[in-house]
């Protein structure tokens, strides 16, 4: 599905996760001619890719969210804000080398710190649950969840209080969309 059109006062996308792929996604902040005049964004598109090619090859990516300022209207984002789902269970196989890397992805701003790219990332461990168990029975079932559903809020919120300043309860209602670009099934 393509990327849904930006609403014409606040320039956000609609509410909710929306599915697309990475050239939709390219089409529509890049490409488009009401970026034509960015500074920015072919860079850290670049950098984008660059940071999907690195991480897939350290463990399996099922998908990636995306929002921030990268999938607005602002012309000259500073960065693209990603949150990756990896497969916990090939996490977890991996050596303690791969694992380092994908824990450079999994804490803000350590992308851009040691790799330099403009990619703020982190990461969820998908777990395969077949059936959900009661909060407290399985500890990477409750930790899956916990980092799912607080990334899913994340993404929809919009902070409306300055910059610098403490959130308070006006940042934290649903107001803004993010996207979902699928890389590899979750099997």
């Amino acid at each position: 599905m393509p990327v849904p059109p930006l609403h014409p006062v606040t320039g956000l996308l609609p509410l909710g996760r929306h599915h697309c792929t990475s050239s939709d996604i390219e089409r529509a902040f890049v490409a488009d001619a009401s970026f034509s005049a960015s500074t920015t964004r072919r860079a850290i598109w670049d950098d984008w890719q660059q940071a999907v090619a690195l991480l897939e090859s350290t463990v399996t990516v099922h998908a990636a969210w995306l929002g921030g300022s990268f999938t607005s209207a602002v012309i000259d984002p500073a960065d693209i804000d990603v949150t990756f789902i990896v497969n916990g269970d090939d996490f977890r196989s991996r050596t303690p080398a791969e694992q380092k890397v994908v824990s450079v992805f999994a804490t803000a701003n350590q992308v851009k710190l040691a790799l330099g790219l403009r990619v703020d990332t982190y990461v969820i461990a998908w777990e395969s649950v077949p059936q959900p168990a009661p909060p407290g029975a399985s500890g990477l079932q409750d930790a899956y969840y916990w980092h799912r559903g607080h990334w899913d809020d994340w993404w929809l919120r919009r902070r409306v209080t300055p910059k610098g300043t403490p959130p308070t309860s006006a940042d934290a209602p649903p107001q803004r969309g993010y996207l979902e670009v699928p890389f590899s099934d979750y099997t």
